[in-house]
């Protein structure tokens, strides 16, 4: 009835085509119960930059014993199984994810793919500008009266987790219902 996984990756900025996965989460969703985690932090050769260090709470030390993030990659794709994928701005995660594959020798052709959501999307068709400053994660924590760390892949997952719980329970007339059964 709720079966999904929920995903959120954390990168060393914002361009896909260099920066690299540091830390990648996802939530398996059972009846709409938070059922399993998948949570690792994923080794870069780039150094950290003080603001994604301030955003993520994420240092280079942290990372020196992991392993890189296209090594855990079969591991998360596993883990997703065949479930539908529920992404906050997932146009972000998702070219995080094909920039790892790409460079590390995958075509885009050759790149695993799943079904995925995006959640940001939802959230502008339930709530008006009137209503939200702006649709981000770390505006919806304070929208909802949460107390998550935006920026942390764990917790932006569970971010989501609360903001699909509180579409599903009030989703609006012009918003079909199924979209949220998932």
């Amino acid at each position: 009835m709720y079966d999904y996984c929920i995903l959120d990756v954390e990168s060393t900025g914002l361009d896909s085509e260099i920066d690299e996965i540091i830390s990648v989460s996802c939530l398996k969703i059972r009846n709409g119960n938070h059922v399993d985690t998948f949570n690792l932090l994923c080794y870069t050769d780039i150094k950290i930059s003080p603001l994604i260090k301030k955003l993520t709470g994420i240092t280079n030390m942290d990372l020196t014993d992991k392993e890189y993030s296209i090594v855990i990659m079969e591991e998360l794709y596993d883990f997703i199984g065949k479930d539908v994928v529920l992404i906050h701005n997932a146009t972000f995660d998702i070219e995080v994810l094909i920039g790892d594959f790409e460079r590390n020798g995958y075509s885009y052709q050759s790149v695993p793919k799943f079904k995925f959501i995006d959640t940001l999307s939802l959230t502008k068709n339930h709530f008006s500008r009137e209503e939200v400053l702006s649709y981000s994660l770390e505006n919806m924590i304070f929208v909802m009266g949460l107390n998550y760390k935006p920026h942390n892949s764990f917790d932006d997952c569970m971010i989501v987790f609360e903001l699909v719980k509180l579409l599903r329970d009030s989703a609006k007339p012009e918003l079909p219902r199924p979209l949220l059964q998932f």
